[in-house]
């Protein structure tokens, strides 16, 4: 998974390449607490997401 931030003033816009499973999960939910915590709007960019798990979306919290 490849991750990019782009500020945008009040506004967070996280473009995500690759995968999200199992196996970086764990991360990247720690990736969105940073991200949340940073901008008080956030905007996820999945379009070049090649897959996404749901085993994995469940470890995200």
């Amino acid at each position: 998974m490849d991750i990019k931030l782009v500020n945008r003033g009040s506004e967070g816009e996280l473009f995500l390449t690759g995968r999200i499973d199992a196996n970086n999960a764990e991360e990247m939910g720690a990736l969105l607490l940073e991200v949340a915590q940073r901008f008080p709007n956030v905007t996820l960019n999945l379009r070049d997401l090649s897959y996404i798990s749901s085993a994995g979306m469940l470890r995200i919290k």
